[in-house]
Parts: C-alpha cells; structure tokens; sequence
C-alpha cells in the first residue's frame, strides 16, 4: 500500500479533523492519486481503518466520513 504525505497543512488539518470526529485509525490513499498519475478524471481511493475500541456503529462513522470527505473540495 501507498502512503502520501500531503504538504498543505490546511488539508492536513481537516484530514486530522475528520480522523478524530469519525474515530479513524488509519486512513490510507491508493491508487492513481497515490502513486502520482491522476488525471482530471481520477477519484480518490482510500483504505479507512476505525478505531474498534471506541463507542458507536461503524457504519455511522463510515458514512459520516464519506458525507465529510464529499463534501470538501481542494
């Protein structure tokens, strides 16, 4: 699996927002955006890991994130 670091601390920050409110463990890009060969029609491809431990259903969190990344736009 890819691992990127974005460099824009504002995309950062959200990122660890979303993270934190969605009890995200690890959130991981892959695909075209993760190896560097997007094109304007390419999507972005994450593999999300919630934190078991915590209270709540999982697909609460799931779509809550879902609803939180579709919503914002770069």
């Amino acid at each position: 699996m890819n691992h990127v670091i974005f460099n824009d601390p504002q995309f950062q920050e959200m990122i660890s927002s979303a993270c934190a409110q969605f009890n995200v463990q690890e959130l991981s890009l892959f695909g075209s955006h993760a190896r560097g060969d997007a094109n304007e029609c390419s999507d972005y491809n994450f593999v999300v890991v919630f934190d078991h431990t915590k209270p709540g259903k999982r697909s609460d969190r799931f779509f809550g994130l879902l609803f939180f990344l579709g919503t914002r736009q770069k």
